[in-house]
Formats: structure tokens, C-alpha cells, sequence
């Protein structure tokens, strides 16, 4: 049974930080319906909305399905009431992006349309189908493994949420690593149905744990797990 050693949020990765504006469009309060489409991150990672009585359901690759309900400001606030979506609209009121932020930091994703999500999700579905490990995958995951071995892992890779989470358990991560020693050997096993990739990973002392990794773009994690 694999053991989470990072939370797994509504999204997947941190993104750059999209620069703030004064306009009267992106504070007013939103129509669940002008905002409801497709949003892709830099990372890759795409976050669909669906409007129904004013609110949105959020959903991204391989993750639980979330409920946001829009508050006084005109934000659609994660059930957890830790994370909120506000919009850049155009003089129609319809999304042109919007930016995620929790724990204040803010992740940028722009609007596509059904044409470039189907494109991402046919590339989605070819890496499963043949097995394709994501490019960078397993260099990511020796930078977190050695990163947190070291106590300073590379935070700007995670998404807010497992950021949040490897800061808690980090003191306890932390001695295991060390225990184990470095990193000998990150070895490709195979992809599965959610897209994640699958490796075997052997440390110094000769002990080999086996890992489950959610790759997007440039080294940017979306979710680990692992089992001794």
C-alpha cells in the first residue's frame, strides 16, 4: 500500500504568479456561468469548471472533484475554505483567466477552448497507452527525494497544498531519508491508469521503496506517494 508523503490538492502545481490590476472586472462578482470553461496552468496541468446554481465544480487530472461556492467579494472559495479561483474578465464579463491562491501566494492559468483540451487530453491518454514515462519525471523525483533529505526541499515544484504538506512532515521525512542514505537509482516501472508514473527507487543502504509520481511540465510535481 503506497503511503502519501504528499497531500494531493484540486490542482497540481505551483505556476507563476499572475500580476494583480485594479480593475473593476476582475473584483466584480462573477457569473458561474461566464467563468465555467477550460484553464490551463504553465505547468500544463488543465482545471475544468462547470457552473450549476451559481456555483463551480472544479476538477483537474487525476483528482477528486470540488464544490466552490462564491462568497461576498465575488470569490469562489474551495470547500476547505482554504483556497479561492477569482477571475480577469473582459467587458462582456467573460473569463479570460483567473488565479488560484492559497496561503497568499497566487497561480496563474489562462482560458482554452475544447479543441486544446481534447489535444492535451489525447497526449494524456497516448503516455498511458504506451507507457511513456513523463520527460524530467525521474530527475524531479531525485531533486525531492535529496532535496528533503537535506531539509530543504524545492518548494516552488509543489503545488500550494503539498508544499503546505511536505513543510509539515518534513521532520519526519527528513530522518527516514537520511537513514536510507542518497539516492542511488530512480528506475522506470510503468504508467498507470491516472497517468502517474511508477518507479523503483534504491538508496546507498540497499533498500529499494517503490514510488508513484503525478509529472507535469519542467520538473513540477503534482502528487507523490511511496511504500517501503
Amino acid at each position: 500500500m503506497f503511503r502519501s508523503l504528499i497531500a494531493t490538492s484540486a490542482l497540481c502545481i505551483v505556476m507563476s504568479i499572475l500580476p494583480q490590476t485594479d480593475s473593476k472586472a476582475q473584483i466584480a462578482a462573477p457569473s458561474a456561468e461566464k467563468v465555467a470553461g477550460h484553464y490551463r496552468f504553465e505547468s500544463g496541468q488543465i482545471l475544468t469548471l462547470d457552473a450549476f446554481d451559481e456555483k463551480l465544480t472544479a476538477t483537474s487530472r487525476a483528482q477528486t472533484q470540488s464544490v466552490l461556492t462564491k462568497d461576498a467579494n465575488g470569490r469562489f472559495v474551495y470547500p476547505s475554505g482554504s483556497a479561492h479561483i477569482t477571475f480577469d474578465l473582459d467587458a462582456n464579463g467573460m473569463a479570460k483567466a483567473l488565479t488560484y491562491t492559497e496561503a497568499e501566494r497566487n497561480y496563474s492559468a489562462k482560458r482554452i477552448d475544447d479543441v486544446a483540451l481534447r489535444a492535451d487530453s489525447d497526449a494524456w491518454q497516448l503516455k498511458i497507452k504506451s507507457q511513456t514515462p513523463s520527460l524530467g519525471c525521474s530527475a524531479a523525483l531525485t531533486r525531492l527525494i535529496d532535496g528533503s533529505r537535506s531539509g530543504a526541499p524545492d518548494y516552488s515544484k509543489l503545488w500550494a497544498a503539498p508544499a503546505r504538506a511536505m513543510r509539515s512532515q518534513l521532520p519526519t521525512i527528513q530522518p527516514l531519508f537520511q537513514k536510507l542514505g542518497p539516492t542511488k537509482e530512480v528506475k522506470f516501472l510503468s504508467v498507470d491508469t491516472n497517468g502517474n508514473d511508477i518507479f523503483d527507487v534504491t538508496f546507498e543502504n540497499g533498500a529499494v521503496s517503490k514510488w508513484r509520481v503525478l509529472c507535469l511540465n519542467d520538473g513540477h510535481i503534482g502528487g507523490v506517494a511511496f511504500r517501503m
